[in-house]
């Protein structure tokens, strides 16, 4: 018994010089952090562009507006309205499948919206003061925009849309598709009862985000003599985009 008892004892003792230790979990890696000091989250209207190796241009009648909600989504306005989920790495916003209206922008609006969605897919950089926000591009297009206190900004009221909306009517002179295959929009020219002259810009690829989709003609079916109405927001160059609202429409009046 007392000899169980020695052996016992000295296997502890052996157990105990080997220094065995529980193995400690490996650290995960680390994230990478935001570096933005405060944020972004709510809506901002743009002031300021710059575009690459030019001089910063005030674009503030433009009436260009970002959204981005905490952690999910971001939406924007130039000239057309565009949305996708993002993410912030080491300070950059990025948004990897950016959704886009495709109405065909001319002059300074396309060429923010140009900068600005190139800017989107490839980074942003981020820099946040007080109640600032510039965002950079790598390829040298510069944003500066100033936080909003109206979250309706962007997303007009009831009767500031109609404010803005147009109707016209007339006959169809021509309808241009050309665009059509690279997601640009269907243009519908038209001669009104004045003699006068008017567009109608009908989305392609995005005429699936068109609030009106129901209301909207098909084109294709649409030939010079056709007179048409429609109902629409003003855009470039006094073009009319049937889209924007659950009111507007483009119809056919007599074929």
């Amino acid at each position: 018994m007392k000899r169980s008892v020695i052996v016992m004892s000295l296997l502890l003792l052996v157990g105990a010089g080997c220094g065995y230790k529980t193995p400690s979990p490996e650290p995960s890696p680390a994230r990478p952090t935001e570096e933005v000091s405060g944020s972004i989250d709510g809506t901002w209207k743009l002031k300021r562009f710059k575009a690459s190796g030019k001089e910063t241009q005030d674009v503030s009648k433009i009436g260009s507006t970002l959204t981005i909600e905490a952690g999910t989504r971001l939406s924007a306005r130039i000239c057309n309205s565009m949305s996708g989920e993002y993410n912030i790495e080491s300070g950059t916003l990025k948004v990897s499948i950016l959704l886009s209206t495709k109405m065909f922008c001319t002059g300074l609006p396309g060429e923010i919206e140009t900068a600005f969605s190139q800017g989107l897919s490839t980074g942003l950089k981020i820099d946040l003061s007080s109640e600032v926000l510039v965002l950079r591009a790598g390829a040298g297009a510069e944003f500066t925009y100033e936080r909003s206190e109206d979250p309706r900004v962007g997303t007009p009221a009831d009767e500031e849309t109609a404010a803005e909306d147009r109707v016209v009517s007339g006959t169809v002179v021509s309808i241009d598709t050309d665009q059509v295959p690279v997601d640009g929009p269907a243009v519908v020219n038209l001669r009104t009862s004045s003699g006068a002259m008017a567009k109608i810009l009908v989305p392609s690829f995005g005429l699936g985000l068109c609030k009106a989709k129901a209301s909207i003609a098909d084109v294709y079916t649409l030939k010079a003599g056709d007179r048409v109405e429609a109902n629409g927001s003003l855009g470039v160059d006094g073009a009319i985009i049937p889209c924007q609202s659950e009111a507007h429409y483009l119809r056919v009046t007599t074929k």
